[in-house]
């Protein structure tokens, strides 16, 4: 699996944990529910998405002090998951164009720039 596939899958997850969350409501979300939710934070600061894993933090933290903002914190996550798919989705597509494209040799590079000179 490519980095690409995995930073998918990850996202992928935690927007079934998102949904499941927003399905159920963070006020009834017991401690049992957040195990999902700390492995993936700690899987977005590993693959240094860390705006995001902190937005998750902070779910986290409003679910286990019952906070009245927990709501909020969670569609703000999802806000920013939603970005963050975007920005990879982005530069996935630019990385397999870039692949597409015909590969110029280094020294007929440095040659071309020579010639402009």
């Amino acid at each position: 699996m490519t980095e690409n596939e995995e930073i998918a899958y990850a996202i992928s997850r935690l927007q079934a944990e998102f949904d499941d969350l927003a399905m159920r409501g963070v006020r009834t979300t017991g401690t049992q529910h957040l195990a999902p939710l700390k492995a993936m934070r700690e899987e977005f600061e590993r693959i240094g998405a860390a705006h995001l894993a902190g937005r998750i933090a902070r779910v986290i933290s409003g679910i286990e002090t019952d906070d009245n903002g927990a709501a909020t914190a969670l569609l703000q996550a999802q806000a920013s998951l939603r970005l963050f798919e975007r920005v990879v989705s982005l530069e996935a597509a630019a990385e397999h164009l870039r692949d597409l494209l015909p590969q110029e040799d280094d020294d007929e590079t440095d040659e071309a720039a020579n010639e402009r000179e």
